[in-house]
């Protein structure tokens, strides 16, 4: 059966019809600084009901113990569920996983509290003096600024385990069967990385957008060279992307850059470059350009899409509110055990006062 997408809803609306206990759980988020680990309550083994709670003075998590009727997962089966968000995302999130490990992570400490950030972009200043007394004044000019909006929505994918599956599994009969959990977490993780690169579509609210590598509107757009035209050589690609580093050079973004394409290059980047020396393929050729930290594949850029982008927070961050993680709810009177993966992980592209941006977009 094909699974649904996942889906991009705003905190509140997300939260709806979430629980059984007539707004027990929004009171469980509100009590607790609205931290999703609220909702990850866990059986302790010892009759008591817990969740896990980040203790300030220790640095460190530490069980919290809560009144509550949903506990229905114990610690250890926690665990799996947890392992399967784990092993599932990273590989599906290639320009996200750039993005945090990269230097690019904006953290967002309780982000279930806002519906948009709002940040600004600064014009340039008139330069530095240089004399040997250090008595010349240089000029006092004012940097000019412009807000603006980014919504940050709640990316989530819903699942279930009825008691029935939970109870065969600790009755030793099979294990708990997390693939719902992993298709979920794929979903959610697709989502994401259609967001980054441009191709799921505009999100809008409070009068900001969510904008991609391919869609931001103040990108260098340009033309590549089209690798199935007669002719063509793996040089003309390198001078490709030399021609797109100058692009970037000439409106005062000098990197470092990294390098996403499409799908349909990796037949010819992953080919030797140099028939004579057998040893290079066109992608480590390009990867050895100055100021270029790689060459990635991205799977949901357009087939001969080529993307160059600075790694700098000027020109583009990932503003993480939430990692990717399960919660869960009873339902049905305990007989229903409802899941979902959610996420605040949002694209934040930007560009200078005069609208110069560090993104240069080709296309065959």
């Amino acid at each position: 059966m094909k699974e649904s997408p996942a889906t991009l809803q705003l905190a509140g609306e997300a939260f709806l019809g979430a629980g059984s206990g007539g707004g027990s759980n929004a009171k469980r988020l509100l009590a607790n600084g609205c931290s999703p680990l609220a909702l990850r309550p866990y059986d302790g083994g010892d009759g008591h009901d817990y969740i896990d709670s980040w203790d300030q003075e220790k640095q460190e998590f530490i069980p919290k113990r809560i009144v509550c009727n949903d506990a229905t997962l114990l610690y250890d089966e926690w665990k799996l569920v947890d392992g399967a968000v784990v092993e599932v995302a990273k590989p599906r999130l290639r320009i996200w996983s750039d993005f945090m490990s990269g230097g690019l992570r904006y953290s967002l400490p309780n982000a279930l509290g806002y519906s948009i950030l709002q940040y600004q972009n600064a014009s340039d200043t008139g330069p530095a003096g240089l004399d040997m007394e250090g008595l010349a004044v240089t000029l006092r000019d004012k940097e000019a600024f412009d807000l603006n909006s980014l919504p940050l929505p709640i990316v989530h994918k819903e699942w279930s385990f009825t008691l029935r599956e939970i109870e065969q599994h600790r009755n030793g009969s099979r294990p708990l069967d997390v693939t719902k959990v992993r298709t979920a977490t794929k979903k959610c993780a697709e989502l994401i990385e259609q967001l980054v690169a441009g191709v799921y579509g505009q999100f809008n609210f409070g009068g900001g957008n969510i904008w991609g590598l391919t869609n931001f509107p103040d990108r260098l757009i340009g033309n590549m060279t089209d690798p199935n035209g007669a002719g063509w050589t793996g040089s003309d690609f390198i001078t490709d992307l030399l021609a797109m580093r100058q692009a970037l050079y000439a409106v005062n973004h000098h990197g470092p850059y990294r390098v996403y394409v499409g799908p349909g290059w990796d037949e010819f980047l992953d080919d030797d470059h140099s028939a004579a020396k057998g040893d290079n393929t066109l992608r480590r050729r390009a990867e050895l350009t100055p100021n270029l930290s790689g060459v990635v594949t991205a799977d949901y850029l357009g087939m001969y899409d080529v993307v160059m982008l600075e790694f700098d927070q000027d020109t583009a961050r990932g503003v993480e509110g939430m990692p990717l993680q399960p919660v869960m709810w009873e339902t049905m009177g305990g007989w229903v055990l409802n899941g979902r993966v959610m996420g605040i992980l949002v694209p934040n592209f930007r560009s200078d006062y005069e609208k110069q941006c560090g993104i240069a977009h080709y296309t065959v």
